[in-house]
């Protein structure tokens, strides 16, 4: 974060961006679960339509499940913070910060 030191988390290998997932098809199907499906923050974290409902469920909940283990990621950005609407940057940083927009 600039201001904070001269060197990103990045730069220092303690974060990741992530644009989405990709999941393979199950080995045994369970009930509805789609065979295979992928899950991209910029399509889903707003989507409210039937067909991505559940991809922005699942980011929603990773989301809440993320900010309350700080021992996982200390710092996690998404959409509504300034820059990230496409993507999650995970950190491992000194500072303990989330900003991410919800519905």
């Amino acid at each position: 974060i600039r201001g904070r030191s001269k060197m990103s988390e990045h730069g220092l290998g303690n974060a990741i961006d992530v644009t989405g997932f990709d999941f393979e098809a199950l080995p045994e199907p369970k009930g509805e679960w789609p065979e295979a499906f992928r899950v991209n923050i910029k399509k889903h974290w707003w989507a409210t339509g039937p067909d991505d409902r559940t991809h922005a469920q699942f980011l929603h909940e990773l989301t809440k499940a993320l900010a309350k283990r700080p021992d996982i990621f200390r710092g996690i950005l998404g959409p509504g913070a300034a820059g990230h609407d496409d993507h999650f940057h995970f950190d491992v940083g000194v500072w303990r910060y989330i900003d991410i927009e919800t519905y």
